[in-house]
C-alpha cells in the first residue's frame, strides 16, 4: 500500500459501510494507532453555516484521531442525495482524483492508518466515465468488504467479491452487518459466505449498537490490517471538538427510559442536564444498573470529560446545541440518546 490503511466497500448503498468504517475506527484506535476515516465523494449533504456537510463524513471525522478538516475527509460534498455522478452534473460539478488524492496525502501525514469509506457499491458511477472501484487503486488501497446480512446478499456479496478481484484490487476480507434483524437463516447465510467468499470472514457485527462496543468484534480486522501497517504511535489524548446540534421538536426530547430521560422545560435544563452526563458518571452508572450483566460492561464507555460544557438556546421554533468535549463522538451520542432519545440532529463538527 502506497499509504497504510484500508479501502471500505459494499455490496450495495445503506448496507452499513459508515457504520462499519467507524466501529474500525474506534477498534484501530483502542490498538494503539492513529486513525483517521475520509469519504471522498458523498451526496445527501445538509446546509449549514460552514458549507456542505454530510451525515456519514461528519461520523468519521468525529471518529478519527485529532482534528483532520471536514474538507480533506470529504473532499466532494454534494447536495441531492442520488448517485454522485448525478448529483454532480446538478451543480455544475464533475468528480476527479486528483482533488481526492491531495486530500488523502494530507490526511495520511496526520495518521498512521487510514479508513476510506467508498460510495454505494462497487460499480457506482462516480462521473460518467469513473466508477467507484478507481478509488482503492488510485489511493493504493486493499479493499474490505461490506456484506449487508439481507434476502439477497449471497449474491451481492459473489459478484461484489468476483469485481473486486476482477479489477485487479486486494480483497482482504468480509464484513458481515445485519441490516435485517429477522432475516431467516442468518448464521447459515453467513457459513455459505465463509464457503465461498475467496477472503476471510473480518467480523460480524452485533445489531445495531453503538460503534464503540465493536472492537472486540472487529479483531480479526485490525490484526489483518497489522500486517501491512506500521508500529502503531501512541494516539494523543482526543482533542476538544465542538459539535452543533439540532432539536427541532424540544417538548418531545425524551429518552426512552423515564429514569435515565431527560424531564426538565428549558434549554438551560437540559444543557445542565447534559453537562452533568459528560462530567460525571452519574447517568452511566444508572444506566449500567440496569443492564443484565452490569459487570460485562465495558468501563470506557463510562468516560468523562470534566472540562465538557453545553450551550442550548430557543431559535424561532427550535432549539440549537453547541457542545465542547474531548469525549468521542460515540460517547456523546450514547448520553445524548439516553436524555432525549433520537429527538437531535448532527449539524457540524469542528475543532474546539
Amino acid at each position: 500500500m502506497s499509504a497504510a490503511g484500508v479501502f471500505i466497500a459494499g455490496t450495495d448503498t445503506g448496507i452499513g459501510k459508515t457504520h462499519v468504517s467507524v466501529a474500525l475506527l474506534h477498534a484501530l484506535r483502542a490498538a494503539g494507532w492513529r486513525a483517521v476515516g475520509m469519504k471522498p465523494v458523498a451526496s445527501g449533504c445538509e446546509h449549514t453555516p460552514a458549507g456542505p456537510r454530510n451525515a456519514d463524513a461528519l461520523a468519521l471525522q468525529s471518529a478519527s484521531s485529532g482534528s483532520p478538516a471536514y474538507a480533506d475527509v470529504n473532499p466532494f460534498a454534494f447536495m441531492e442525495p442520488v448517485s454522485p455522478h448525478l448529483a454532480a452534473a446538478a451543480e455544475g460539478r464533475r468528480v476527479q482524483l486528483a482533488p481526492i488524492r491531495a486530500a488523502h496525502a494530507r490526511l495520511a501525514a496526520q495518521a498512521d492508518l487510514l479508513v476510506v469509506e467508498g460510495v454505494g457499491g462497487w460499480l457506482a458511477p462516480l462521473a460518467d466515465d469513473l466508477p467507484a472501484s478507481v478509488l482503492p487503486q488510485a489511493l493504493g488501497l486493499p479493499v474490505i468488504l461490506v456484506v449487508g446480512l439481507r434476502l439477497g446478499c449471497l449474491n451481492h456479496a459473489l459478484l461484489s467479491a468476483r469485481a473486486i478481484v476482477a479489477d485487479g484490487a486486494r480483497l482482504l476480507g468480509w464484513i458481515a452487518n445485519p441490516v435485517e434483524p429477522a432475516m431467516a437463516l442468518a448464521a447459515e447465510n453467513r457459513a455459505t459466505l465463509g464457503a465461498l467468499l475467496p477472503a476471510p470472514c473480518l467480523g460480524v457485527l452485533a445489531r445495531d449498537p453503538d460503534p464503540s462496543t465493536q472492537v472486540a468484534a472487529l479483531a480479526a480486522a485490525v490484526a489483518a490490517l497489522r500486517v501491512h501497517s506500521p508500529s502503531p504511535r501512541r494516539d494523543p489524548a482526543m482533542p476538544t471538538m465542538i459539535y452543533l446540534l439540532h432539536i427541532d421538536d424540544f417538548a418531545a426530547a425524551r429518552g426512552a427510559d423515564p429514569d435515565l430521560g431527560f424531564s426538565g422545560a428549558s434549554p438551560a435544563a437540559l444543557a445542565t442536564a447534559l453537562t452533568d452526563a459528560l462530567r460525571t458518571p452519574a447517568l452511566f452508572e444508572r444506566w449500567r444498573a440496569r443492564q443484565d450483566d452490569p459487570d460485562a460492561v465495558p468501563a470506557e464507555l463510562g468516560a468523562t470529560d470534566a472540562d465538557a460544557s453545553v450551550r442550548a438556546t430557543q431559535q424561532d421554533l427550535h432549539v440549537e446545541v453547541e457542545v465542547r468535549t474531548r469525549l468521542p463522538h460515540a460517547l456523546l451520542k450514547q448520553r445524548l440518546d439516553w436524555l432525549i432519545g433520537a429527538h437531535w440532529t448532527l449539524r457540524d463538527v469542528r475543532a474546539g
